[in-house]
């Protein structure tokens, strides 16, 4: 007699175990298929940026989003035509100073540093903060302080 309550609880032990195996197995799929989509989000991420900056338009750039500049960009621009306010400054010349200012003295300047310079010039020209001068001879166009 005793002999069979030990097999009732032994058979059941048995079953919780199984329960627990199926349990365990469909946790450990859900957890292989999450380790394999995160492996594909890492080859996915990996790609150079010159594969992407191939595709690029005159009026769309495919790019990975990565700031260009730590600071505002705006108030760093003041920042450099501040220290000198009667000088004419180009954009390159705007993108290497306020490189330095943002503490990135050796990063190359690129069309996209030129870019968000000359976007940011024109937001303060139209605050008339800065004043733009164009000289339509040799096509340059510079940009000035505003004494007030």
């Amino acid at each position: 007699m005793a002999d069979s309550i030990y097999k009732t609880q032994i058979k059941q032990k048995i079953a919780q175990f199984e329960r627990e195996k199926e349990q365990v197995l469909a946790h450990l799929d859900l957890v292989e298929r999450r380790i394999l989509l995160l492996q594909q989000a890492l080859v996915a991420m990996d790609v150079k940026p010159n594969d992407i900056q191939q595709y690029d338009t005159e009026h769309y750039q495919y790019r990975v989003y990565r700031k260009q500049f730590n600071g505002k960009i705006t108030q760093l621009i003041q920042r450099v035509m501040k220290s000198e306010p009667e000088r004419y400054w180009r954009v390159l010349e705007l993108a290497e100073a306020v490189l330095i200012i943002d503490k990135q003295p050796n990063t190359p300047v690129s069309k996209y540093h030129l870019n968000n310079i000359g976007n940011a010039m024109t937001r303060l020209v139209n605050k008339g903060i800065v004043e733009r001068i164009v000289v339509k001879k040799h096509k340059i166009i510079q940009w000035k302080w505003k004494q007030k």
